[in-house]
């Protein structure tokens, strides 16, 4: 059997984005629009489905990563976004649940 988290309760919000990448941690910038995280800031969710319009960020549920340096382990762990477009271990992020780490793919889901 294989163990998935995809889309268990995710939740997605609309917002204008500016310059912001699928898959990239964001936090509010202005009044309804987000920006791509720099490293070592805590982010409010993750982007995806970008266009000219905007873009949906998920701010609830089960999320696949990249991630850059220290391997994040399965537990709770302090993630900030690496500036990169993926997250790294950081004092200054938030904790979150880590379910599963591919050390191969350099990936990490965790819960948002």
């Amino acid at each position: 059997m294989k163990v998935s988290m995809e889309e268990i309760g995710a939740l997605y919000v609309s917002f204008m984005a500016s310059g912001c990448a699928d898959g990239a941690p964001c936090a509010p910038c202005t009044n309804g629009y987000v920006e791509e995280c720099e490293e070592g800031e805590a982010f409010f969710g993750i982007v995806h489905h970008t266009d000219p319009s905007g873009c949906a960020v998920q701010v609830a549920g089960f999320v696949t990563v990249p991630y850059s340096g220290t391997a994040p382990q399965p537990g709770y762990a302090t993630l900030a976004a690496d500036g990169a477009g993926g997250v790294e271990m950081s004092a200054g992020g938030q904790g979150r649940w880590v379910v599963a780490v591919d050390t191969a793919a350099q990936t990490v889901t965790f819960k948002l």
